[in-house]
């Protein structure tokens, strides 16, 4: 840390990165819930909602451009000790179970300390009922040699939703069961429809004329790995775009303030820090070295191209992205494309706001949960890999 003079002058004030707004705090936050994801990790020892409609699953062919649409979701999240805290974030986390042996999934029903053992004193803190839960930790098996233990065919993953706008044609067709019959409201015997992607060169409906639009309005789980990418690398670099000007790389920090006494405490020009102590220091709360006062500390930036500079967020893009096999367990990496930092369009606006990702990702019913884990009695071994599958349409 190097404190100094500095912020004393009324023209670096005005260069603050308000708190509570933009790309910092959500780095912050962002931060917050992801330490405590990984404290409840650690607790639980160990590692979709069914068949959801209407989600996004980026290409593995070639770049799908989008927009992340915030919404403003208050989330319980549990500490290791049993504690809940509440937090206000842009996306919604929800866990999933998924067995792979019966390949069925729901959304986990054990709130938010579902990584508690379930209580049978209202008293202590605990998990709530849970049978994707109760199989995860039942079908366990223990290494005799090692003593450590093995997850079974059940899987328990972190995921969270964004909503997404997809920047591709969409046609309107009837929608269809798995054995291809149409779906059809029982009261008035009319079809229920979907809206699936244009396929290019070649699409049926296209042909058939079908009605399209340009852009639809989906909802996007991604698994912790893309999350973390998304939230970290991808929206570190768009932050280094100017949200008021547009120009790419033109944002650059100067000095990190105390809220307080606004001497600095990281003075970018001086400081020894690495990039990775650095941040380290300003997504938790700091203690000011000058006046003891203790807080999030507040960035002063300046941008390149214009004079009224501005962190662009990972919601005030148009990106690209798509996916890469690795190769192995049929795992896919996030790989990002060109960004633009724009407004979203004025005939846009309407469509451009968030799903109501609590209730689209609603824990599972209990009896419905029965009813899918119901279970044979060779399910034990599994029909495929273990682990989470990615949801699908």
């Amino acid at each position: 840390m190097t404190t100094g003079p500095f912020g004393k002058n009324e023209n670096d004030l005005n260069r603050v990165s308000p708190f509570n707004a933009g790309h910092t705090d959500f780095r912050r936050r962002t931060r917050q819930f992801q330490d405590k994801q990984e404290a409840q990790r650690q607790r639980g020892g160990g590692g979709g909602g069914g068949r959801f409609s209407n989600i996004f699953k980026p290409s593995n062919e070639g770049f799908d451009r989008i927009r992340l649409i915030p919404g403003a979701y208050e989330v319980e999240v549990g500490n290791p000790n049993g504690t809940i805290d509440k937090m206000v974030l842009e996306y919604f986390p929800f866990v999933e179970h998924y067995h792979s042996g019966l390949e069925k999934g729901g959304v986990c029903s054990g709130g938010p300390l579902y990584f508690l053992k379930l209580s049978e004193d209202p008293s202590k803190p605990g998990r709530a009922p849970c049978k994707g839960c109760d199989r995860f930790f039942s079908d366990m098996v223990v290494n005799p040699e090692t003593g450590k233990k093995k997850k079974g065919p059940m899987s328990r993953s972190n995921k969270t939703a964004f909503t997404v706008l997809h920047y591709h044609p969409y046609h309107k067709t009837e929608s269809t069961d798995r054995d291809g019959k149409v779906r059809k409201n029982e009261e008035t015997g009319e079809p229920y429809y979907d809206w699936v992607p244009c396929t290019g060169r070649g699409c049926a409906l296209c042909k058939e004329k079908a009605e399209t639009k340009q852009v639809h309005r989906m909802h996007w789980p991604v698994p912790s790995t893309h999350f973390n990418l998304l939230t970290g690398e991808i929206s570190n670099g768009i932050g280094e775009s100017c949200a008021n000007c547009g120009n790419h790389r033109s944002i650059q920090a100067i000095a990190w303030l105390c809220e307080k006494c606004q001497d600095a405490v990281i003075d970018m020009g001086e400081t020894q820090l690495k990039n990775s102590e650095i941040d380290a220091l300003v997504t938790k709360e700091c203690k000011c070295p000058n006046c003891g006062h203790t807080g999030y500390l507040q960035e002063v930036i300046e941008c390149k191209k214009c004079d009224n500079a501005r962190r662009a967020s990972l919601f005030d893009v148009d990106f690209e992205v798509k996916r890469v096999a690795t190769g192995q367990n049929d795992a896919t990496i996030l790989v990002m494309g060109e960004h633009e930092v724009c407004d979203i369009s004025k005939d846009l606006i309407e469509l451009a706001k968030p799903l109501d990702l609590p209730s689209i990702y609603s824990p599972t019913p209990m009896e419905v949960q029965e009813k899918i884990w119901a279970g044979r009695a060779d399910d034990r071994g599994g029909g495929g890999r273990s682990g989470s599958r990615p949801l699908s349409r």
